[in-house]
């Protein structure tokens, strides 16, 4: 079955069993989507100790972004990333790889507490308008609100073009879902 994706299809596949076996730090699940995703994933690495390195990447996030008034309001821009600007010293194998792995302080970092703001309202709003038009499930609604949160949280979301789509496509299920000509009038 996996054989038959396309070569997106294997890619979408494979973040989404990334970001199960991060959850979980599963390692099995970690090498089933290295065996399926692409060459650049293989080589991220296990998904061991991620609780750790992770807290550590979140409170020098937290610790940095209340720093200086400016970095809290309006962030870092895109100009570094986390790691060179907080850990300079931090010595870590490619980062390139390295995100915070939570997009809410990945934003938080870039855009500061505006910028986070604005992404957040971003969500409410993109839901709040669609329900204005289109009838939801209420238990596929907090599912999905459950599973995009926790894949925002805990995963490099939208730093990739695979994992934003895939969010997206999760925050906005229960209107695709609701579309089928239940549409308020």
């Amino acid at each position: 079955v996996i054989g038959s994706f396309t070569p997106f299809g294997s890619s979408l596949v494979a973040e989404l069993l990334y970001a199960i076996a991060g959850l979980t730090d599963s390692d099995f699940i970690f090498e089933v989507a290295g065996s399926i995703g692409d060459a650049q994933a293989r080589v991220r690495g296990s998904s061991s100790g991620t609780a750790s390195t992770r807290m550590f990447f979140w409170s020098g996030i937290i610790t940095h972004g209340l720093s200086e008034p400016f970095i809290f309001l309006f962030g870092n821009g895109h100009s570094l990333s986390f790691i060179e600007k907080i850990y300079p010293h931090f010595v870590f194998i490619d980062s390139q790889l390295t995100e915070p792995h939570n997009s809410f302080l990945g934003v938080f970092y870039r855009y500061g507490i505006l910028g986070l703001f604005l992404f957040i309202s971003l969500m409410y709003q993109a839901r709040k308008v669609l329900s204005k038009h289109i009838v939801v499930n209420k238990n596929l609604y907090i599912g999905s609100t459950i599973l995009g949160l926790n894949f925002l949280s805990f995963e490099v979301v939208l730093e990739s073009p695979q994992g934003a789509f895939l969010f997206w496509y999760i925050w906005l299920l229960p209107y695709f879902v609701g579309y089928k000509g239940r549409i308020h009038s």
